[in-house]
């Protein structure tokens, strides 16, 4: 089954509704003794955690807070 081409305007109109807000977090990271913080953008904590986690997976999450700096 073959779809037809978006016109122009109708992916802008798509694309305007479809975006969200994206926040910064410090996700705070526990390894062998370590505490260390990550970085991420994520919509929710609940994503950051995630973030973190597929970046460092072996890590513990200690807390996640939204950095403003």
């Amino acid at each position: 089954m073959s779809q037809a081409p978006l016109q122009e305007g109708v992916f802008y109109a798509i694309l305007a509704t479809s975006q969200t807000k994206v926040m910064k977090c410090e996700v705070k990271l526990y390894v062998a003794g370590k505490v260390f913080t990550e970085e991420v953008y994520a919509k929710d904590y609940q994503e950051a955690r995630e973030v973190a986690l597929a970046r460092n997976p072996n890590a513990k999450v200690i807390g996640v807070n939204a950095s403003f700096k």
